[in-house]
């Protein structure tokens, strides 16, 4: 195939667009939209928090947009890809909320970054006890089980991580271009979307003991790792 200006507007382009309108036309996306919306609410309350790290907010949220508009037109995996780095961006941001030098090292000196996983074993990110210590008192009261939230954190980005090393299974295996709708790989990245903003709507929750917002206390109730 000679790849050429051409060939990348019909294969690509005008693939994804027919891809956006038949995703419209199968799937309500009402609910994915709603999940952004519910990400604006946890930037505006970050920020009256810790203006600064808000700001890392703003990219979890342009990687949420992108990840949404990858996966409405065909680029299944590369939308999970993208998942990854909000799953990681977002826990950062929540980690640097209580670790102020550590974010200084960060910002000015371009330290290094901890993945979820890296957060959980070495820091105790969001296990019980760091909870209990740090933030919430009572948590033991409403936790699912000892370590229910940090245990999600890395059953999430464990999962996320199968599609970015390339596992076959979590590959679009498509045989040919251009770019086909799949509903079953859309379906696939809604839930892991889905599981990825409840544990955010969680980790806020906890963190503020904010319940004002009805709509972020249901997303982290589907977490499954709070009773609230």
């Amino acid at each position: 195939m000679d790849f050429s200006n051409e060939s990348y507007k019909e294969t690509v382009l005008k693939g994804a667009d027919k891809i956006n309108i038949k995703t419209m036309e199968n799937y309500d996306l009402s609910d994915l939209l709603e999940i952004i919306d519910i990400n604006f609410e946890i930037l505006f309350k970050i920020k009256l928090i810790n203006e600064d790290v808000s700001k890392l907010w703003n990219d979890v949220l342009f990687d949420v947009m992108s990840s949404v508009y990858s996966a409405t037109s065909g680029f299944y995996r590369q939308a999970q890809i993208t998942l990854r780095s909000v799953l990681e961006l977002g826990c950062m941001s929540f980690f640097y909320l209580d670790k102020e030098s550590e974010f200084i090292s960060y910002k000015e000196y371009e330290g290094k970054t901890k993945t979820p996983t890296s957060l959980v074993n070495q820091d105790g990110f969001f296990t019980t006890d760091y909870i209990r210590r740090n933030f919430y008192s009572d948590i033991d009261s409403i936790q699912k089980c000892i370590d229910s939230v940090s245990e999600y954190i890395k059953k999430i980005y464990s999962e996320l991580c199968l599609t970015v090393h390339g596992r076959y299974n979590k590959l679009n295996r498509q045989e040919e271009l251009p770019l086909r709708y799949n509903q079953d790989l859309l379906e696939e990245f809604i839930k892991n979307l889905n599981a990825v903003m409840s544990i955010f709507a969680t980790m806020y929750i906890l963190r503020t003991a904010d319940m004002s917002i009805e709509k972020l206390v249901s997303l982290a109730k589907s977490s499954e790792t709070i009773e609230i």
